[in-house]
């Protein structure tokens, strides 16, 4: 059994998405863990669905299970995706070790801006 809006199911974007014109919030760590840390899949379907995404969750993943990790510290390759995040809204959903200080979330902004002056687009 599976989610009706997961990649388990190969036909939720034709059957539902397109036909009625859904905006999407798409969670990247839930999509790389999918497609079982396949990076070029994450990105062709980030690709594939880059008028309907609306807003992304942002979290590094080693790409088997919910990690919930810092950027940068998975197997995300995030330079080809940054494109895709810089004119969107998106939220970090990133575990803290102490949810007082938001550290985790404060260095991955730092990473994407790191990459972001690397990064020619």
């Amino acid at each position: 059994m599976y989610g009706l809006f997961t990649a388990q199911n190969q036909n939720w974007f034709e059957d539902i998405v397109r036909p009625l014109n859904l905006p999407l919030a798409y969670d990247i760590s839930h999509a790389f863990i999918s497609f079982k840390g396949d990076n070029r899949l994450l990105l062709e379907q980030i690709e594939k669905l880059d008028s309907y995404i609306q807003y992304f969750h942002v979290v590094d993943s080693k790409g088997q299970q919910h990690d919930g990790l810092q950027l940068g510290t998975g197997k995300i390759n995030w330079e080809p995706i940054l494109p895709f995040l810089m004119n969107r809204p998106y939220i970090y959903e990133i575990n803290l070790k102490d949810i007082t200080a938001a550290v985790e979330m404060y260095e991955s902004h730092l990473y994407l801006l790191h990459l972001s002056k690397h990064t020619y687009f």
